[in-house]
């Protein structure tokens, strides 16, 4: 994980949760792209729009599995890295790290086996 962490809850269908994380220079990027506001630092701007951002990937993710009829929670956002996430070791997840324009990002989702 990066600097910058928003997870969000699914529920539904199948449950589990989605993380996307980003360096600190890549979230002040996603801000003023999002807004055009320029900032030095991370504030709750820049917490809220790596959020959003989240938002938007778990909508389109929530879109494409309709059948289970997804519901997102609040995106909870973790600044700094000495932090571990619990996840039950019978959830199935995909974790995909790639690089931006913005610098490096990941993304983790991970589900239930069996959906309810």
């Amino acid at each position: 994980m990066h600097d910058i962490t928003a997870v969000i809850g699914l529920s539904g269908g199948l449950t589990g949760a989605i993380a996307v994380s980003t360096s600190a220079k890549g979230a002040l990027q996603i801000l003023s792209r999002m807004t055009g506001f320029e900032v030095e630092e991370v504030d709750d701007f820049v917490r809220d729009a790596v959020g959003e951002m989240a938002n938007m990937i778990g909508g389109r993710g929530k879109r494409d599995l309709s059948d289970f009829e997804l519901r997102l929670g609040l995106p909870q956002v973790i600044v700094g890295q000495d932090y571990s996430v619990y996840s039950p070791g019978w959830a199935l997840h995909r974790w995909v790290a790639f690089e931006t324009e913005l610098g490096p990002c990941t993304l983790d989702v991970g589900f239930d086996r069996v959906p309810t």
